[in-house]
């Protein structure tokens, strides 16, 4: 784990100490806490996000942050029923925002947990 100023940041290991996932939280100007965060895809479907979606909230609340906020794409359905079972809610929708390096350009939607 690393701690500083700007948020915190966890990793998730199997048995063997290799890398399962990561999530970070840290402060933005426009957005507040905003979460990060990446799960193997070979650990997809064992809970593991779930449990650093909770870690971070907790670790939040104990420093009585009162939301927390995240971008994911549309599409990611994986992600978004991820997010919505964690009690994230739809807050925006940017039409547009990003472009890949593939040139193709996605929309975003920023989502909150009330916390």
């Amino acid at each position: 784990m690393i701690r500083g100023t700007w948020g915190t940041s966890f990793a998730a290991v199997d048995e063997h100490n290799e890398l399962l996932g990561q999530i970070a939280l840290t402060p933005h100007a426009e957005y507040g806490w905003l979460v990060g965060m990446l799960v193997d895809e070979r650990a997809r479907g064992r809970g593991i996000g779930s449990a650093m979606l909770d870690t971070i909230t907790e670790w939040a609340r104990g420093r009585g942050i009162d939301a927390i906020r995240l971008f994911v794409f549309p599409h990611n359905e994986a992600g978004l029923a991820l997010y919505r079972k964690a009690g994230f809610v739809e807050t925006e929708r940017f039409v547009d925002d990003v472009e890949r390096q593939t040139g193709e350009v996605w929309d975003t939607i920023l989502m909150t947990k009330t916390l």
